[in-house]
């Protein structure tokens, strides 16, 4: 999935004061290295990584951000993971109840299975903006080989894009 083979690193100077300057330095996972992004694939990395933020600069845009991953992940995928985990279980019992362990342990996993399992109790699933399910439909389906290596992601939302300074110009 193309979301997951491109990321940045933070890189950050650190003064007396605090933070003195942030560069954000995006780069793409290839199958022996890291490969920096460079010309118009580094451009759009930073259009994408606006329009994604957007929506997240204020709670309530963050829940409706979490509730669009809710709803996307949605009742099927609940079971599927959970039966995956079962079947795992049964088959190597170490793994599986590892696996289950992280998903109780690790605080993402566990705030994502409560929310889940309660908006299913509150029959609130379905409650979310179309904006942000399509925005995470695209984030977990998005193939590497897109035809123009560029995001179909829309301008939704609001806020400022990463500075010149954050982005290392």
């Amino acid at each position: 999935l193309h979301f997951r083979k491109i990321g940045y690193l933070v890189k950050a100077g650190v003064a007396e004061n605090g933070i003195a300057r942030i560069r954000l330095i995006p780069y793409e996972i290839q199958a022996q290295r890291l490969n920096m992004l460079a010309g118009g694939k580094r451009e759009r990395f930073f259009k994408t990584l606006e329009s994604i933020s957007a929506p997240l600069s204020d709670f309530n845009g963050i829940e409706a951000a979490w509730h669009g991953f809710l709803k996307y992940y949605g009742k099927a995928g609940f079971r599927e993971e959970m039966d995956r985990i079962m079947t795992t279980l049964a088959a190597e019992p170490a793994k599986g109840a590892a696996m289950f362990r992280n998903r109780l342990t690790t605080l993402q996993h566990r705030h994502h299975l409560m929310d889940l399992m309660t908006r299913i109790m509150d029959d609130s699933l379905d409650a979310a903006p179309a904006w942000a399910v399509e925005r995470v439909a695209e984030w977990m389906t998005r193939k590497i080989n897109s035809p123009d290596g560029s995001t179909a992601l829309t301008e939704k939302g609001k806020g400022d894009s990463p500075s010149k300074d954050a982005r290392g110009e």
